[in-house]
C-alpha cells in the first residue's frame, strides 16, 4: 500500500494496488498568481524598476452536489435486501474527489477528506429531518440554535445555489459520525485492473469512502438502513469528540440510498459450527416436511432432499416439462467426480437419467455450464482459446497438405522429419514436398485446396524421375518444369 498516488505503472490481471489518498495538484481555493519581469541593462546606466502583475484564481470542484459520473457505484447496492449485517457500507468515487477540497476552506495544507458516511438505522430516523431542497443560505443560516458549516466568503451566486439540506440532532450526530481523526482511515484509492471490467474510468482508479458504522440487523426480522453521504467541509469542529453544543447541526447531502438486512440468525462462524450439530436446521438441504407413506417414490424423494438434491421444473429440448433433480456444490455430504471421467461437447452431454424412477439428474449438465460461462467472462482465457484453436487449425492444415502432396510424390518414401537420403530424386521429392507444404498459405478453403490438388497431379511419377536423371538430367530441375516453372521444358 503507498502513501499516495504517484507514477501510474500497469497491473497484471486479477492485482490491485491501495493508496492512502489522490491529493489534487490543486485544492479547491482561491489563488493568486504574482509574475514579475526584472530587467538588467548593465553598468552603463539605471536599471528600471521590476514590472510586476498579478492575477487571482479560483480552482474549483464539487462542493454542494456531485455529478452523477463522480458516483461509479454502492454497497450494500441500493433497495436490495440480503445478509449484509457485517457489511460496512462504502461508495466508489471518481479519483481524487475526497481530497478535491479541504475541509477547512481555503486551507490548501489540509489533506483531510471532506466527505463522509452516516448510517442511520430504521429506529432512528425521528433524529433526523429531511434531506429537503434548499438554497445554501439556509444551509449556513444559524437558526433555532442550529450548528451550521464555517464557510466564510461565499458569493451571491453560491448562497443561491440549491443544495440537499439534512438536519440531525446534534447529540445523534456526534454518537454516529466519525472523528476528525478517523477520516483519513475512512478514505483510500484503489488501482485495479480493468480488462475484464466494464467501466467508465480506463485506468482502473477509483476512491472509496467507508462508513464507521455497520448497519441495523437481528435474527428474528428485516431492518432497512438509510446511508447520506454527506459534505463535512466547514464542520471540522463538528464532529465526534467535539464540545459544540446546539439542537440540530445542518449538513449538505450529496448521495443517499436505502438496503434491508435480512434476519440474521448468526455470523458466519456459528452458522458452519451449527451445521453439525443437527440435522434439524436444514442448513445446506432443501427445507421439506415429512409426509406420511412409505413408497418407493417418497423413500426416494425424501433420500435425494437428505443428500442435498433440489427437485426443479425443466423443460427439455423436445418441449416436454418435466421435474429434475439438481445439486450444488455446498452439500451436506462429500460430493465426487463424474463416474464416466470424460469431456462434453454440450451441456447436456452431462445429463443423467435414471431410469427406476423416470428422474433427470441436471447436477453435472449446470455444473458444466457454470463453468463454461465463467470461462467465457474470461477475456484473457477467451483470447488464449482463440489462439490455441488457430494453432490446431494450421497444424491440422498443414498434415493434410503433407499428406496430398506426399501421395503424390511416389519417388520417396522419406517422412517430412527423417534425412535425406543419398539419391538425387529421392532429395528432390523430399525437398519439394517440404517447399509445398512450408509455403501454403496458414487457411484452409476449397480454392487452395484444389490447386494444391491440381499442381500435385502435374509430378511425375518415380519411374519418369529416375529416367530422367539416367539421362543426366537434374531431379529437382526436371520436377519444377514438369510443374511448369520453366517453360518450354519437359
Amino acid at each position: 500500500m503507498s502513501n499516495t498516488v504517484g507514477p501510474q505503472s500497469g497491473l497484471l490481471s486479477g492485482e490491485i494496488t491501495f493508496y492512502d489518498s489522490s491529493q489534487a495538484p490543486l485544492k479547491s481555493a482561491s489563488y493568486e498568481l504574482t509574475v514579475t519581469q526584472s530587467i538588467d541593462i548593465g553598468p552603463e546606466g539605471d536599471n528600471p524598476p521590476d514590472y510586476t502583475a498579478t492575477q487571482s484564481l479560483e480552482v474549483t470542484a464539487s462542493r454542494f452536489s456531485i455529478q452523477p459520473n463522480d458516483l461509479q457505484s454502492v454497497y450494500p447496492p441500493g433497495n436490495h435486501a440480503g445478509n449484509f449485517a457485517e457489511v460496512l457500507p462504502h461508495v466508489v468515487l471518481t479519483q481524487d474527489l475526497p481530497w478535491a477540497r479541504p475541509i477547512v476552506p481555503d486551507d490548501i495544507t489540509d489533506n483531510t477528506p471532506w466527505l463522509a458516511l452516516l448510517v442511520v438505522h430504521d429506529s432512528e430516523k425521528e433524529k433526523i429531518k429531511g434531506p429537503v431542497t434548499e438554497t445554501v443560505a439556509t444551509l449556513v443560516n444559524p437558526s433555532n440554535n442550529t450548528v451550521v458549516p464555517d464557510l466564510p466568503n461565499l458569493t451571491s451566486e453560491e448562497e443561491k445555489t440549491q443544495v440537499q439540506l439534512m438536519q440531525v440532532d446534534l447529540t445523534f450526530f456526534k454518537a454516529i459520525a466519525p472523528s476528525l481523526s478517523d477520516l483519513p482511515f475512512l478514505t483510500h484509492v484503489r488501482k485495479v485492473d480493468t480488462t475484464d471490467k466494464v467501466t467508465g474510468l480506463a485506468n482502473g482508479m477509483w476512491s472509496m469512502v467507508v462508513a464507521n458504522r455497520l448497519p441495523a440487523s437481528s435474527e428474528d426480522s428485516a431492518h432497512t438502513n438509510t446511508v447520506y453521504l454527506v459534505s463535512l467541509e466547514g464542520h471540522s469542529q463538528h464532529l465526534a469528540g467535539s464540545s459544540v453544543s446546539g439542537d440540530m447541526i445542518n449538513l449538505a447531502v450529496l448521495a443517499q440510498w436505502q438496503f434491508t438486512v435480512s434476519s440474521f440468525p448468526g455470523d458466519f462462524l456459528s452458522l458452519l459450527q451449527n451445521i453439525r450439530k443437527t440435522d434439524q436446521n436444514q442448513v445446506l438441504r432443501m427445507p421439506s416436511e415429512s409426509v406420511a407413506g412409505d413408497s418407493y417414490a417418497q423413500k426416494a424423494a425424501e433420500e435425494a432432499i437428505s443428500l442435498g438434491f433440489v427437485p426443479t421444473q425443466t423443460r427439455l429440448l423436445e418441449g416436454e416439462q418435466t421435474t429434475a433433480w439438481l445439486r450444488g456444490v455446498l452439500t451436506p455430504w462429500p460430493n465426487r467426480e463424474d463416474p464416466l471421467e470424460t469431456s462434453y461437447s454440450v451441456s447436456d452431454h452431462a445429463i443423467r437419467y435414471n431410469p427406476e424412477n423416470g428422474m433427470f439428474d441436471f447436477t453435472y449438465a449446470s455444473a458444466w455450464q457454470i463453468g463454461r460461462l465463467l470461462a467465457l467472462s474470461d477475456s484473457n482465457f477467451v483470447n488464449q482459446m482463440q489462439i490455441w484453436r488457430q494453432q490446431q487449425t494450421l497444424e491440422q492444415q498443414s498434415r493434410m497438405e503433407a499428406s496430398m502432396v506426399g501421395h503424390q510424390l511416389k519417388a520417396t518414401n522419406l517422412a517430412p522429419e527423417q534425412s535425406l537420403q543419398s539419391s538425387p530424386a529421392s532429395s528432390a521429392a523430399h525437398m519439394l514436398n517440404l517447399c509445398l507444404c512450408d509455403v501454403t498459405v496458414p487457411q484452409i478453403n476449397q480454392r487452395r485446396m484444389r490447386a494444391c490438388k491440381n499442381s500435385a497431379d502435374h509430378l511425375p511419377d518415380k519411374e519418369k524421375v529416375q529416367s530422367a536423371v539416367a539421362e543426366g538430367a537434374d531431379p529437382l530441375e526436371y520436377i519444377m518444369a514438369q510443374l511448369g516453372f520453366y517453360e518450354g521444358k519437359e
